[in-house]
């Protein structure tokens, strides 16, 4: 048995030093050491091995403390234990494990398996066929991650990427921080989850699965195949959803789209905010292209105009600027500043016009209103609908209060009710009854049936089948009375 072998070389400058073992050698290099273990070699300048097997120092200053088959090749260069690890680096160090490489200087590697520091300051905590290529890069743990960038850092998980500079990968499976190039795409930070992908400059996501963030300083907090790729834009959560406008932003729900700068959708399925400053808050397949325009909620809802909205209901569309609809089902605002409040098939077409509510009834004109009832329309500048069924208000500031199939078609004419009268002289008025005419200028009709009030001013105030043919001539009632004359007067009576 060697117990301890001291050689020195003749000019005195030479010292070397085995402290036991077997087949160990201490040579070529002044002040080398080997305290035991076998077939251990210590060849640099002040380099030591202190047991183990098959393990080399082979630089100045370097040291292997044990293990098996470990190498310190670089001055100053550390492993402490464990099998098959190579320091290469100067000053790099190997605390343990298995086949582990800390290859440039300062790099570190605490322990694992086939883990690899490769680059400057670089360390690897443990874990598996991790490899921490940029400088000041680390790697906590877990196993087949790479951090790439510059003072990049990857806590754990599985098969984790941090490519930026400076970027984060906490944990989770297949995660990606910055990609393409290291220093473009820095600061980026995922958090944990599966296969998500923070690629550019100041990018983060959370959690979640399937997240891609590719526009600079965009967000997605978790959720399921969400994709930002605008600058400053955010998806929250939900899934299949896009952020893709500049500062755009979805709260979440599934497949919702902010394309516009500066657009909101809040939530729901299938919303599209296309306009900037556009928003959707809610609801199933709305969608938004006009600038500053919004949408509540409800389904199949349109607004296509700048600063238009639809609030609630279904199949709404807000065409005009401006222009609204307050909810009910398969309305349409298609003027400017045009609004429908609620109802079913209702359209304010023209400028400024109204229709508050009932079905099917329409408001053409600008500055046009129907206030609800079924089938009626207001076609004239100005002109008004109150309700009823199939009414229709054509002439400027024409108006109808009610009934069935009333026309006021003059201009400032009135229909107050009744059903099938006409109204076709301008400031003329028949208040009610049935099938009565006022066609002269400012004539009149208060009801009855099927009287005619035909020349200027002429009055009719009840009765059935009388005519006022000529003007200023009035006939209070009766049945089949006529005025012929001007200034004529019928009171009651037949013929």
């Amino acid at each position: 048995m060697r117990w301890l072998l001291f050689c020195v070389s003749t000019n005195h400058r030479s010292f070397s030093f085995i402290g036991g073992g077997k087949l160990n050698v201490a040579t070529l290099g002044d002040y080398a050491a080997v305290l035991s273990g076998e077939e251990n070699t210590a060849s640099g300048l002040h380099s030591a091995v202190g047991s183990g097997a098959s393990n080399t120092a082979s630089s100045i200053g370097a040291v292997v403390l044990g293990g098996i088959g470990n190498i310190a090749s670089h001055m100053n260069s550390v492993v402490v234990g464990g099998t098959s690890n190579t320091a290469s680096g100067l000053a790099s160090s190997i605390g343990g494990g298995s086949g582990n490489v800390a290859e440039q200087m300062f790099a570190t590697i605490g322990g694992g398996s086939s883990n690899m520091a490769g680059a400057s300051y670089a360390s690897v905590g443990s874990g598996s066929t991790n490899s921490a290529g940029g400088a000041v890069a680390v790697i906590a743990g877990g196993q087949l991650n790479v951090a790439g960038g510059t003072w990049a850092f990857l806590g754990g998980g599985y098969s984790n990427f941090a490519n930026g500079d400076y970027s984060v990968v906490s944990g989770g499976e297949a995660n990606t921080a910055g990609v393409g190039d290291s220093g473009t795409h820095s600061h980026a930070f995922v958090g944990g989850g599966w296969q998500n992908t923070a690629a550019a400059v100041y990018t983060v996501v959370t959690g979640g699965q399937f997240n891609s963030v590719f526009g600079e300083a965009g967000f997605v907090g978790s959720g399921h195949a969400n994709i930002v790729s605008g600058e400053h834009a955010a998806a929250v959560g939900g899934q299949y959803n896009s952020a893709q406008g500049a500062e755009a932003f979805v709260g979440g729900g599934n497949t919702n789209t902010a394309d516009g700068s500066w657009a909101v959708v809040g939530g729901g399925w299938g919303n599209v905010a296309n306009g900037n400053y556009a928003s959707v808050s809610g609801g199933w397949w709305n969608t938004v292209t006009g600038d500053a325009a919004t949408v509540g909620g409800g389904k199949l809802n349109t607004v296509a105009d700048d600063f238009a909205g639809v609030f609630a209901g279904q199949n709404g569309a807000a065409l005009g600027e401006a222009a609204f609809v307050g909810g009910g089902s398969s309305n349409s605002a298609s003027g400017v500043e045009a609004s429908v409040a609620g109802g079913t098939l209702n359209m304010a077409a023209g400028a400024q016009s109204v229709v508050a509510g009932g079905q099917s009834n329409e408001a053409s004109a600008v500055g046009a209103f129907v206030g609800g009832g079924l089938d009626n329309d207001a076609s004239g500048s100005y002109a008004a609908v109150a309700g009823g069924t199939s009414n229709s208000a054509a002439g400027s500031n024409a108006a109808v209060a009610a009934g069935t199939g009333n026309t006021a078609s003059g201009d400032s004419s009135f229909a107050g009710a009744g059903q099938d009268n006409l109204v076709s002289g301008d400031f003329a008025s028949v208040l009610g009854g049935d099938g009565n005419t006022a066609a002269g200028t400012r004539s009149a009709v208060g009801g009855g049936l099927s009287n005619t009030a035909s020349a200027e001013a002429a009055t009719i105030a009840g009765g059935e089948m009388n005519v006022a043919a000529k003007r200023h001539t009035f006939i209070g009632g009766g049945e089949l009375n006529t005025a012929n004359e001007v200034y004529a007067a019928v009171g009651v009576g037949e013929l």
